[in-house]
């Protein structure tokens, strides 16, 4: 029972620091979502504007550079058929899919706040005289 309230708790500390969770194969993982946001970007091998909608397709090498591209970004490993351990190159490319969604879900609940509309700039509040 007190194990529930412990996961609860890490959980809970988990979203309040913003921490990207995915699962490796064997346990969850957390990481700075800008920090893999970041590896992404700048990685030697990945060009997500082009690959992306080709691995979209299946099309090699571009599906195999993207999963390995991923492998080493989120620290996983491939699912390797001896241990039965590791993920699906589905899995994989899905860490990417489930990132962007953590990054949309984090657009959609930041508050901007309450704002208040721009003063207007105005002589008179009695309307001109009609000149006729």
């Amino acid at each position: 029972m007190f194990g529930f309230w412990r996961r609860r708790r890490q959980r809970k500390a988990v979203q309040a620091r913003a921490l990207f969770s995915y699962w490796d194969g064997t346990r969850w993982r957390y990481t700075d979502p800008f920090l893999a946001w970041r590896r992404l970007d700048n990685h030697k091998t990945l060009s997500l504007d082009a690959m992306a909608p080709l691995a979209d397709a299946g099309k090699e090498p571009e599906t195999t550079i993207m999963v390995e591209a991923l492998c080493e970004v989120f620290d996983v490993r491939r699912w390797d058929e001896a241990t039965a351990t590791g993920l699906t190159d589905w899995q994989v490319l899905n860490l990417l899919v489930e990132l962007e969604g953590y990054f949309e879900g984090l657009k959609k609940s930041i508050n901007p706040g309450p704002t208040s509309p721009e003063p207007t700039d105005s002589a008179s509040s009695t309307p001109p005289e009609d000149p006729d």
